[in-house]
């Protein structure tokens, strides 16, 4: 283009404001002007702060004909400066603050837009999406790429009336009114149906014509929060329910069986002179059914969380050495040897005494009831840094189900004739709640499992192992003398 015409156009157009310069930069010529920033015989890199002086002269050293450049004055003005080299240097000058502080607010609205926990879209004219935020991604569960350049029908469910969407387009090609808001049942990516309030807004550029429509979507299923919970605890209260019977289905089932036995035992022994055999089977069975009501009270505190442990200063070595000496006779009675082996030294933990014997007991009962006559029951006690492991290793067919399955309660896995399925998951809860672990493995020397019980040193403190007794009848000194005896770390006791 002919500079003759560049001039004027650059002036008239985007009322630029032009000043000529010499090579050393001297302000030659100042186009008059309400707006005129520099004045005539001044030094123009003067009215710049630093980092525009060095880009105002390194682009001097510069050959071009034609430059672009945005610099900073020293007041803060922020300008356009486009630089033409010919005889002398003419630089046309426009202020940008305006421009910029506009930039600013609608980068405020559109990160309000973007960070908006409505969900929203925006529009052009013909009803393309351009844009949507993450709380519209997140309700309708589309990717952004998936909606922009698609039309809203993408979100529509069919279940509105005609009526409905005319009356929108209606309203909002209005521009008298140019808005919508009501009610709407719209379909996600998946299909299912969502009831959303929309609200829409017709833009209008400066010539009052519309470029497009912003969408405003509030999702009905917050109004609706309280009629959710109510349902969800329903539903909580059904399954709970479905637990309960489910339990009392599988207690009546496993009752069933020994009741009958119990009775026809009684029966029999009726008509025999020589019944103490019958009396002894009797026995057996209700010294079971005793047992099985006792777990099913275990199992009842444990799942309302009733079950808390007292812990106590406890050599857990004595205690399984003692576990086996008890267990021998019934061991003999089936032929089956019990076999220590130790590793390590024994060592005082922190334990609920009672719930230790307990885990011990079981775990122990449970590898000889499945070790056949002639094998071998091996205990490994095993002594290590920061915890203490006992094996329990069985010779019986090994566990051929899912192994973590046998510690659910009343698996048929964990059942015997003589026990109905709860030990396990008892021991188990037992276990959780020292905060210690808990093993199972089958053996692959030969047939049978390993339980391992894994006993964390630091998961309970080891209360003191001294105690006192106190005895005072006429409580003149108990409460000041337990309050001094405590602070030492000493275990009381009142009588």
């Amino acid at each position: 283009m002919n500079n003759q015409l560049l001039y004027p156009l650059l002036l008239e157009m985007g009322k630029w404001q032009m000043v000529v310069l010499n090579d050393n930069l001297e302000i030659l010529k100042v186009m008059e002007g309400k707006n005129s920033y520099f004045s005539k015989n001044k030094c123009f890199i003067d009215y710049f702060d630093d980092h525009s002086k060095e880009v105002l002269l390194n682009e001097k050293s510069k050959n071009n004909i034609f430059s672009n450049l945005i610099l900073t004055t020293k007041n803060g003005k922020i300008l356009e400066i486009i630089i033409l080299k010919e005889k002398n240097i003419r630089c046309f000058l426009k202020e940008l603050n305006e421009k910029i502080n506009t930039w600013n607010k609608l980068l405020i609205f559109y990160q309000n837009f973007l960070n908006s926990l409505m969900p929203m879209f925006y529009t052009d004219s013909n009803g393309i999406i351009l844009d949507a935020n993450k709380a519209f991604l997140d309700l309708y569960g589309y990717e952004l790429e998936e909606v922009v350049g698609k039309n809203p029908r993408i979100l529509k469910s069919f279940r509105q009336s005609p009526h409905i969407y005319k009356n929108m387009w209606e309203s909002i090609l209005d521009k008298n009114k140019a808005f919508f808001s009501g009610e709407v049942v719209n379909r996600k990516k998946d299909g299912r149906e969502v009831t959303v309030f929309a609200f829409i807004t017709t833009v209008f550029n400066f010539r009052g014509e519309i470029v497009g429509f912003i969408a405003t979507h509030s999702d009905m299923t917050k109004i609706k929060y309280v009629e959710m919970k109510a349902e969800s605890e329903h539903r909580e209260l059904e399954t709970l329910y479905k637990k309960f019977y489910e339990t009392i289905s599988i207690v009546s089932h496993d009752l069933k069986g020994p009741l009958n036995s119990l009775i026809n035992y009684i029966e029999l022994a009726k008509k025999r002179q020589n019944y103490k055999e019958c009396l002894d089977k009797s026995l057996q069975i209700a010294f079971n059914l005793n047992n099985f009501i006792k777990e099913t009270l275990t199992l009842s505190k444990i799942e309302l969380n009733q079950e808390v442990l007292r812990i106590s200063r406890c050599h857990i070595f004595y205690l399984l050495y003692d576990s086996i000496t008890c267990f021998e006779a019934n061991a003999k009675a089936k032929n089956v040897q019990l076999k220590l082996i130790t590793l390590g030294d024994d060592e005082a933990i922190g334990c609920d005494y009672i719930k230790t014997e307990e885990i011990i007991n079981n775990l122990l009962d449970n590898a000889i009831k499945h070790t056949p006559a002639g094998g071998v029951v091996t205990v490994e006690y095993i002594n290590e840094e920061s915890f203490i492991k006992i094996n329990f290793k069985d010779e019986g067919e090994g566990v051929k189900e899912d192994l973590n399955k046998i510690f659910m309660p009343f698996v048929s896995g964990g059942k015997t004739k003589d026990s109905f399925g709860l030990g396990l998951y008892i021991v188990k809860k037992y276990i959780e709640l020292h905060n210690w672990k808990i093993e199972v493995q089958n053996r692959k020397d030969k047939k049978g499992t390993i339980f391992s019980l894994i006993i964390d040193k630091s998961a309970n403190k080891i209360p003191s192992a001294e105690s006192a007794l106190i005895f005072d009848p006429s409580n003149t000194i108990i409460d000041s003398l337990e309050k001094i005896l405590k602070s030492y770390g000493i275990n009381i006791f009142i009588t």
